[in-house]
């Protein structure tokens, strides 16, 4: 019992609020989050995961002192050991297991009181503690220039904007559920006068009316049910289409740092959740909403029964929702880890089927089934951990139902016995109590999808209030196509905003119909620039300058028919060469499509392969080699001619012969072309080559040029030889 107490009560010795993260990576990002909020400053996740430089990587405890800097906190770092450890001001962020990061709330004598943004609050014993933390504590205080700002977002506010436009159906799904509500108050009025007038008293002429009234009762109930229930699956239907389809239109207008930092298999997790948002809110959310602000109405008609059992009921709801509010924190956590695991399970999964050649060749299919095994043990695990929450809730709440029905019934039958009470008023009390602690009991049921819902809803949200691409938010439809100047100004780009710079100060004039070649060694820009100019990426200072004008001066139509680009990770689906080719546009006509083949020195073999341009690829175009996939890619590119011409490593697997053809149809076709590659065979004709060191040009000049006076060039060409 004692045990049971401990449990109940133990939420109570926590004091930093639960900041669970989405992805294992924005565990710094949220223990931050759980301290700004500690001292009143509300920051959404998305924002702090921005200020601290989270990426696929994880992020730093320097990064947390950078972000934490700029939300006018003194951050300081101790290498310390656990003994040390109290002398650090709490709540503070600690480094654990070498690759997380929790908050350590306050210490116990041996009682570590952990707030952990994957596991929520918990407490640790002091050998586990030695061996989990890190010996990495991270002090913060605020400052004198420390602002409270934001607000502490609950359920009903996640839910105004999401649901706002459709008020007039959750009207008239209110009014069928209140329909319901008033017909059933009549059932205890029809069962008492049924014992008390026609089985005990003496009035059977009445028993035509009361039967044909009860059995239009009955038609009615049905009928208003039917309504209900239909027209609950139309809302369903209506709000999982509008809802998956807005999220999706969201998904594909992110901009490509979004999915930087996001396994894909997280992403597909999230989609899903969309339709069971839609089916808890109308089945659950508004019948339960409905039913609880009936339970005055019970409680007034009970009262004027009889007011000691009433008292009871009242008891008993109380005692329910003491124990709603006592579990609700915990089994939000619990469900929010699961979502987690479930996300990083399907990501393990997804990322092994991808690759499984190289598995396969590289004999580790033990090493990989037991990697996906552990991530399914860990994800059953923490769905037992949610389920052990809901036995203990729902034992509980049937104890304390079983009670108040035992009291009811000892009471109401001495009641009966002293003459206060007829059988017929027990009866319709016990329908009228029944009535009452039914709005409860749905509720602590209704619990377990509730913390489900708002862990949904936060999940949804951190994908929908994410910024769209500034681009594509520009309204002009102007298909203008570019002449192709391409100029850079002053750029300064990094992936990281508390660390230098990749690119600084970059500045760089490519002509109409030019050639650029790019070169460098590995991590000095050379993709990262490729991506600028493709506004793949934003500068945070400078401008990428399209015939004169701003990336945002143009269209995004403009810029789609006016650029081409071709990077490393070349990307086929499953379908025809030519849809593949068209991205499915069917009305692309094939004389294009041909076009664009013999463009790319790949229609030859096309013609040579089963179907044809009819042709089918598999998923990634595993049933073509890396040379044919790279062709493949340029003819995409080149498909709808564009101005603006970007190669990175695009012809690293073609072969010398081919890559000389294909660069003539470039020369001929007389677009602006960077053309990135580690090969100089692939670039030594370009009318500039650029050299890049650190993010910045270290040398301009021809092939001739810089073969006599640059190290970086002269290094490529003794390890070409």
């Amino acid at each position: 019992m004692n045990k049971l107490f401990e449990k109940i009560f133990s939420q109570s010795a926590f004091k930093t609020p639960s900041f669970i993260q989405m992805e294992v990576t924005e565990c710094g990002a949220c223990a931050l989050g759980m301290i700004l909020a500690y001292f009143e400053c509300y920051v959404p996740l998305e924002e702090l995961r921005y200020q601290s430089g989270v990426s696929r990587d994880g992020v730093s405890a320097y990064n947390i002192i950078q972000a934490a800097k700029k939300y006018h906190l003194d951050a300081t770092a101790y290498e310390t050991n656990t003994e040390d450890l109290k002398t650090v001001q709490m709540p503070c962020i600690l480094h654990w297991e070498e690759n997380h990061f929790v908050v350590l709330e306050k210490i116990e004598g041996d009682v570590f009181y952990i707030n952990d943004p994957a596991l929520g609050h918990r407490t640790v014993q002091l050998d586990e503690f030695q061996k989990s933390f890190s010996n990495l504590a991270i002090e913060l205080k605020p400052t004198s220039s420390f602002k409270k700002v934001g607000e502490k977002l609950n359920i009903f506010d996640r839910l105004k904007k999401r649901f706002a436009p459709l008020k007039t159906s959750f009207y008239y799904l209110a009014c069928t559920q209140l329909s319901l509500i008033l017909l059933g108050l009549a059932q205890p009025v029809f069962s008492k006068m049924f014992v008390d007038e026609f089985l005990i008293g003496s009035l059977p002429h009445f028993i035509g009316p009361y039967l044909i009234s009860f059995f239009l009762l009955i038609l009615l109930i049905t009928a208003v049910t039917y309504l209900h229930g239909r027209f609950v699956n139309f809302l369903q239907v209506k709000l999982s289409m509008a809802f998956s389809f807005d999220f999706l239109e969201h998904v594909f207008a992110l901009p490509l740092s979004f999915f930087s930092q996001r396994s894909s298999g997280e992403i597909i997790n999230r989609i899903n959740l969309n339709n069971r948002i839609s089916n808890v809110f109308t089945s659950n959310f508004v019948v339960n909403g409905l039913n609880l602000c009936f339970v005055f109405i019970y409680a007034f008609i009970m009262f004027f029964y009889n007011v000691p059992i009433t008292l009871v009921g009242l008891v008993t709801a109380v005692l329910n929702l003491f124990l709603f509010w006592k579990i609700v924190k915990t089994r939000t956590q619990a469900y929010a880890t699961l979502q987690q695991q479930d996300a990083k399970t399907i990501a393990t999964s997804l990322d092994a089927l991808d690759n499984f050649e190289s598995i396969k060749s590289a004999g580790k299919e033990t090493y990989f089934f037991q990697r996906i095994a552990n991530h399914y043990t860990l994800s059953i695990n923490a769905m037992q951990s949610v389920q052990k929450k809901d036995v203990w809730l729902s034992s509980l709440t049937g104890l304390l139902m079983q009670f108040s029905s035992i009291f009811l019934l000892v009471f109401g039958a001495y009641q009966i016995m002293e003459g206060h009470m007829t059988l017929g008023m027990l009866l319709a009390f016990q329908i009228l109590l029944s009535n009452f602690l039914a709005p409860f009991k749905s509720l602590l049921q209704f619990n377990t999808q509730l913390q489900s819902f708002e862990v949904d809803l936060r999940r949804l949200d951190d994908v929908l209030k994410n910024p769209k691409d500034p681009i594509l938010q520009k309204t002009t439809q102007s298909e203008e196509k570019l002449k192709g100047e391409l100029s850079f100004k002053h750029l300064d780009f990094g992936y990281c905003p508390i660390e230098k710079p990749l690119i600084k100060d970059f500045c760089l004039n490519v002509k109409q119909g030019e050639i650029v070649g790019i070169v460098g060694k590995v991590g000095s820009g050379k993709s990262t620039l490729a991506k600028l100019a493709m506004s793949l990426y934003q500068p945070w200072k400078g401008d990428v300058l399209f015939d004169k004008k701003s990336t945002f001066d143009h269209s995004r139509q403009t810029l789609r028919h006016s650029l081409g680009f071709v990077d490393q990770e070349i990307s086929l689906f499953e379908g025809s060469i030519k849809d593949n080719i068209t991205y499915f546009n069917s009305d692309v006509p094939l004389e294009t499509v041909i076009k664009a083949c013999q463009f790319a020195c790949i229609h030859d073999e096309i013609m040579k392969m089963p179907g044809q341009y009819e042709g089918y690829l598999h998923e990634g175009g595993d049933n073509i080699s890396q040379g044919q996939k790279q062709r493949l890619e340029i003819a995409r590119c080149v498909l709808f001619d564009p101005s603006i011409l970007v190669l990175d490593e695009a012809t690293n697997a073609i072969d010398t012969e081919l890559e000389w053809e294909l660069f003539q149809n470039i020369k001929k076709k007389g677009c602006t072309t960077l053309l990135i590659s580690h090969r100089l065979s692939t670039i030594q004709k370009s009318d500039r080559i650029v050299v890049l060191k650190n993010g910045n040009i270290d040398a301009i000049g021809t092939h001739k040029q810089l073969a006599e006076k640059n190290s970086i060039y002269k290094s490529f060409i003794k390890l070409e030889a």
